[in-house]
């Protein structure tokens, strides 16, 4: 009998590949014998270094996005340590039109569980499952970010970094075209980028999940459950600092990487001044979440509120 086949799509450019790596190892290590696994990396570049995951159950593949991603260029500021690869999920449901749910994922976590359990999770017809976004409660201006700018309860509001995609039902919502004239239109600023436009767009069709498929390790925001999915969100990445909860477990992982003698080296090179631009960064985000909640053109305003009335 043939075995089912699970889609997991990453979103990856040479700088973070070595590290996308070291996920699909930990996928590796815990994944169910039952299924095979398609893992598709979503790239601007034309690295094909993984290829020496790929067995009877796994397969690596890569897809260009350049021609996708070229239209947004204008609009996306490249700052806060954000990227454009993080726009990249916007574009599966049109790419890939005969996959019908998958799962995204971020480069920065490692997987400790089953990830054949995440994706049999039953969507209904929402659009997505994921995780409430623990950062929101991380100091009293994301709170407030995300209810007066986002518009959205913090508790509903989702990361983006782990979703169970109902590629079937976003291809009607129109998910690509809907994001692209919202962009157009509003071209709205975020310290969230990618993350508070689908907040925006899904809201009304997510199906929340436990943080344990999606877990960041915020303080006063205890794991629910089993982890599954630890994720180094934001400032916390273990090839930056050791001192993240978890972080022995993904250096676990990374040892097994074709790239750890890369990774190993670069992280002895960090000096106290790369970690300082990770801290500014930061601060920078926490500086335009203030402007933006004393500003008039934010997601609530222009777009919640209207359709509230």
């Amino acid at each position: 009998m043939e075995k089912e086949t699970i889609n997991i799509f990453f979103a990856s450019g040479d700088r973070y590949i070595k590290y996308t790596d070291v996920a699909i190892h930990s996928i590796k290590a815990n994944a169910s014998k039952n299924y095979k696994y398609n893992i598709i990396i979503l790239t601007q570049d034309t690295d094909t270094s993984l290829a020496a995951h790929n067995d009877e159950n796994f397969n690596i593949q890569f897809a260009n996005i350049n021609s996708e991603i070229e239209s947004i260029k204008p609009y996306i500021p490249s700052n806060y340590g954000f990227h454009l690869d993080s726009f990249n999920r916007f574009f599966i449901e049109k790419m890939f039109p005969n996959i019908d749910k998958a799962i995204y994922l971020d480069g920065d976590i490692v997987v400790q569980g089953d990830i054949s359990k995440l994706y049999n999770i039953d969507l209904k017809d929402n659009l997505l499952a994921a995780v409430n976004e623990q950062n929101c409660f991380l100091n009293p201006l994301m709170t407030q970010y995300t209810e007066v700018v986002a518009g959205i309860d913090p508790h509903k509001f989702f990361n983006t970094g782990v979703m169970l995609l109902n590629l079937k039902e976003i291809r009607k919502f129109n998910l690509k075209q809907k994001f692209l004239d919202m962009l157009d239109k509003y071209h709205f600023e975020s310290p969230m980028m990618d993350q508070d436009y689908l907040n925006n767009l899904c809201r009304k069709r997510v199906l929340l999940l436990p943080n344990s498929w999606n877990y960041e390790s915020v303080p006063n925001y205890p794991l629910e459950g089993e982890l599954y999915i630890r994720h180094f969100a934001f400032g916390a990445k273990p090839w930056l600092t050791k001192n993240s909860e978890y972080a022995d477990l993904w250096w676990e992982y990374a040892k097994k990487s074709q790239f750890y003698d890369v990774i190993l080296a670069e992280f002895n090179r960090i000096t106290p001044q790369d970690l300082q631009r990770g801290m500014m960064h930061a601060a920078e985000m926490m500086q335009l979440a203030q402007r933006l909640i004393n500003s008039d053109h934010t997601f609530k305003k222009v777009i919640i509120d209207k359709e509230d009335k």
